[in-house]
C-alpha cells in the first residue's frame, strides 16, 4: 500500500468519504474507525482515516 501510496493511485481522502457514505445510519463514522483500529482490522488503512481525521480536527 505505501508504494501504491507514494504513486499517487490511492486517494485516501476519497476513500474516507466513500466509507463514511457506507455506513448505516446507526453507525458513527469515527466510533467505527477507531473500533476497527483498535480490533486490528483493517489496520493501515483505518491508520491513513485517522491520520485524515486528526489533520483535518474532524473529532
Amino acid at each position: 500500500m505505501d508504494k501504491q501510496k507514494a504513486q499517487g493511485y490511492v486517494m485516501f481522502d476519497d476513500l474516507l468519504a466513500l466509507f463514511a457514505g457506507q455506513l448505516i445510519e446507526k453507525l458513527d463514522v469515527h466510533e467505527t474507525i477507531f473500533a476497527l483500529h483498535d480490533q486490528g482490522l483493517f489496520q493501515p488503512l483505518m491508520n491513513e482515516f485517522i491520520k485524515i481525521i486528526k489533520q483535518f480536527d474532524l473529532f
